[in-house]
């Protein structure tokens, strides 16, 4: 129970600051239109105006990364991004592009952080790499600690590795 309102106490607070400090960045409006795995989508933007055309943009989640699609829990993790924002109004804040063009950014439903939500319910990593977000650390610690999600397996791997192990350089 004291887990529980932990949690939903750091979420509401996270999204609280992730909303407010979020509101003066530059960021995309849209629907999704393809989700390709747990933490990478792409955006039908919304036109600025009449004269403008709708764009798909490339999305990439910041700050966690999620388990590949032939690992285990990497299905779950995709049906849960898109259970999370199928259909819905998205907003996309973001400024930096990776390597492969995707925009890194971090994905609100209404009031919802959705990068945050699937490290709270075990179906991303922390991606400690490119990220040193407090909230997201604590919020995979406290995933750990309940044994949620990919944290029930006895000896989760990392995506990193596991890329690595596929797909060695």
């Amino acid at each position: 129970m004291k887990s529980i309102l932990l949690a939903t106490l750091l979420l509401i607070g996270c999204n609280r600051q992730a909303t407010t400090s979020s509101t003066n960045l530059p960021y995309l409006q849209g629907k999704m239109v393809k989700v390709l795995d747990g933490d990478t989508f792409d955006l039908l933007t919304d036109p600025p105006s009449r004269q403008s055309a709708a764009e798909t943009v490339r999305i990439r989640l910041d700050g966690i990364d999620c388990p590949e699609k032939n690992q285990p829990f990497g299905k779950d993790a995709t049906q849960y991004l898109t259970d999370q924002i199928s259909g819905k109004s998205l907003r996309v804040t973001g400024t930096k592009k990776d390597r492969d063009g995707r925009l890194i950014g971090t994905v609100f439903v209404a009031q919802k952080n959705v990068n945050q939500l699937l490290v709270h319910n075990g179906l991303a990593w922390h991606f400690t790499q490119y990220s040193k977000d407090s909230t997201l650390a604590n919020l995979e610690r406290d995933a750990r600690r309940r044994r949620v999600g990919l944290w029930a397996d006895a000896q989760p791997v990392a995506p990193w590795e596991w890329r690595k192990k596929k797909h060695p350089k």
